[in-house]
């Protein structure tokens, strides 16, 4: 992938999710999962496997449908969000200059990105970059600031329940993840201080 083109789709992401104003799903993730992904690579020795701007590329789109909130009710949205993003995501992708093989892995990679939490619906037997996106994403879930933005406008009661549930999957994050020894790879190489918080 050009240099050029991963920064048309770094503007592009930035200017939808602002639009969207959705606290859990802004730029701000965006960027984190795209961390978290060169985290992955590093750790499992994989920068020869896969191309580091795609993954950057399928981070900073992965949330753009959602952030669209095309079928204006959250929960419908999160629901269905595989199926939105096989409907609209190529159209999308046409407005990049883009060769027809990348298409293809940032269409995978982000159709197959969601359901690890809380569903445990992984992407054991698909392609690297799922596996990769979707654990990503699944770290960054977890990471404080992101439950700061799942807190936000909450009530006391919801705030209690968010904590209960975050606590649990944090214990059992490992169930969740394509590649589970990441968490004592990352833990080694310290690389998870601050960023991942396990209690």
């Amino acid at each position: 992938m050009k240099t050029k083109v991963l920064f048309q789709i770094k503007k592009f992401a930035k200017s939808e999710y602002e639009q969207s104003g959705d606290s859990q799903h802004d730029f701000g993730h965006a960027e984190r999962v795209a961390n978290n992904c060169e985290l992955i690579v590093r750790a499992l020795k994989l920068d020869n496997k896969v191309n580091g701007r795609l993954l950057t590329a399928a981070s900073y789109l992965h949330d753009v449908v959602s952030a669209r909130k095309i079928m204006k009710n959250y929960l419908l949205n999160h629901i269905f969000e595989k199926n939105l993003n096989r409907k609209f995501l190529s159209k999308i992708l046409d407005n990049f200059d883009l060769t027809s093989a990348e298409k293809q892995v940032l269409k995978n990679s982000i159709v197959n990105h969601p359901y690890s939490i809380p569903y445990r619906i992984s992407n054991k037997h698909n392609d690297l970059y799922s596996k990769i996106l979707q654990d990503a994403d699944s770290l960054d879930y977890v990471s404080p600031i992101r439950e700061k933005s799942f807190l936000y406008k909450s009530g006391r009661l919801m705030q209690k329940l968010t904590t209960v549930y975050m606590t649990y999957i944090r214990k059992n994050l490992k169930s969740y993840l394509n590649f589970p020894e990441i968490l004592s790879k990352l833990e080694l190489d310290g690389l998870t201080a601050g960023h991942v918080n396990k209690t």
